[in-house]
């Protein structure tokens, strides 16, 4: 950031020399079509006394224009960095102006200083501009802009950069979301597509199983005869389970006249063991 905005500064002094030397340029250009300047060229065959008043003139303006020259450079010096956005409103402010601006700019200095000094500057060539003293105040001033515009600068920078990584993680977390959501709907529709083979398979192998065991059953049906003889059986069993059970009430009836006749029997020899007892005592 530093490094864009000193090359920016030196640029801005790159351009700012080359502006007023093209308008030095133009407005010697302007003024060597003037008549002074072309009387200036036939007073050179003149006598001595003019080619002296002629010297000395060269030499003043000569002074004035190393004079502007510094003074120039010291406000070039003087001038803090410029940003980029100075650069481009320079521009477009040297743009906007017209022929008629600028000369009324090279014009200007000349009422000013007198009507001499002005036949100077113009038989030099050299523009002067009306230029405000600079202070130390004032450059310190816009010391304090630029410094609070690179702080802006860089805060802004600082803040697009989080912002722009923020920005691209979210998208990359979106995007490897997707890609994973992604892939867990192909493995569902790969088990869908899967499981419906799978259902289709199943339900040929049923309907050929049901099929198959209908006609077992439908056969067995027909070898039975209507279930005739298997009815026949079961009455005779029944007839046969009958039978059982009469014969099993008749034992059990036996049973019981064989057990009331045990124990009237042990009644009886147990009195008579008692009276055997009773006898042997007395």
């Amino acid at each position: 950031m530093d490094a864009q905005l000193h090359l920016h500064a030196g640029i801005a002094g790159a351009i700012r020399p080359t502006l007023y030397h093209s308008r030095s340029a133009t407005s010697a250009a302007r003024v060597t079509s003037d008549p002074v300047k072309k009387s200036s060229h036939l007073h050179k065959h003149k006598p001595h006394r003019h080619h002296h008043h002629h010297d000395h003139r060269d030499r003043h303006s000569s002074s004035r224009r190393h004079a502007a020259k510094e003074a120039v450079q010291s406000a070039l010096q003087l001038e803090p960095p410029t940003s980029f956005g100075d650069l481009l409103k320079q521009a477009r402010g040297s743009k906007d102006t017209t022929p008629s601006h600028s000369r009324k700019g090279s014009v200007t200095p000349g009422h000013f200083d007198g009507s001499r000094s002005g036949k100077e500057a113009d038989d030099v060539g050299i523009v002067i501009m009306p230029r405000r003293p600079l202070r130390a105040q004032d450059v310190e001033i816009e010391s304090k802009r630029v410094e609070a515009r690179e702080r802006a600068l860089r805060n802004a920078l600082q803040t697009l950069s989080d912002q722009s990584m923020k920005t691209s993680r979210r998208l990359d977390d979106t995007y490897y979301a997707i890609l994973e959501k992604v892939s867990v709907l192909r493995q569902t529709i790969g088990s869908l597509q899967e499981l419906s083979g799978l259902t289709k398979e199943l339900r040929v192998n049923f309907e050929s199983d049901t099929k198959e065991l209908l006609e077992d059953v439908e056969g067995q049906v027909e070898g039975f005869d209507s279930f005739r003889i298997q009815q026949a059986q079961v009455e005779g069993l029944e007839t046969r389970i009958k039978a059982g059970r009469e014969k099993a009430d008749e034992l059990t009836s036996r049973i019981v006249k064989a057990k009331e006749r045990v124990d009237a029997r042990a009644k009886a020899e147990a009195e008579w063991e008692a009276q055997n007892t009773r006898k042997l005592i007395q």
